[in-house]
């Protein structure tokens, strides 16, 4: 579940801004999806790691200067799970490739997903149908929806 207790994202839930740097490996961008879902799409900020490396080695071998340069550049969840999808993927690889962005999109509220699945499909230019394709991906994913943060539990707020 991420490493993550309830009280510690109930904490963090009293943060306006929460600034997320996890592995940039497949466990760890599902773990940081989960965590902003837990915290609040809203308030989270993704720091994105070069080349794959995770946060301890980066703060390692990395300077102080270069990591508060990658917290400056930090994105919110939507466009930083956009951004791991290459300029011209092949569309047969899309859903997989969009799939921690398609889960968050599914448990928030739809009025709020509706303007980042519009923000999805323009960034990565999709056009109208594809629109209407992750509109009915993430209605799929909402379906067997989330009712308590993925990452510790916690029921989650409207839910």
């Amino acid at each position: 579940q991420g490493g993550f207790r309830p009280g510690a994202v109930r904490k963090l839930r009293q943060v306006a801004r929460v600034y997320v740097c996890l592995d940039a490996d497949r466990a760890g961008i599902s773990s940081a999806m989960k965590l902003a879902i837990g915290l609040g799409v809203a308030r989270v900020h993704m720091v994105a790691l070069p080349d794959g490396q995770d946060p301890n080695d980066y703060l390692r071998q990395g300077s102080q200067e270069g990591f508060l340069a990658l917290v400056g550049a930090s994105r919110s969840p939507v466009e930083y799970g956009v951004g791991l999808v290459p300029p011209g993927a092949d569309p047969s690889t899309l859903r997989a490739r969009l799939e921690p962005v398609l889960r968050l999109l599914a448990a928030l509220p739809p009025i709020e997903a509706a303007g980042y699945m519009d923000q999805v499909a323009a960034t990565l230019k999709l056009g109208r149908k594809g629109a209407a394709a992750v509109e009915a991906e993430v209605a799929e994913y909402r379906a067997g929806g989330y009712t308590s943060c993925p990452a510790c539990g916690t029921a989650l707020m409207g839910r």
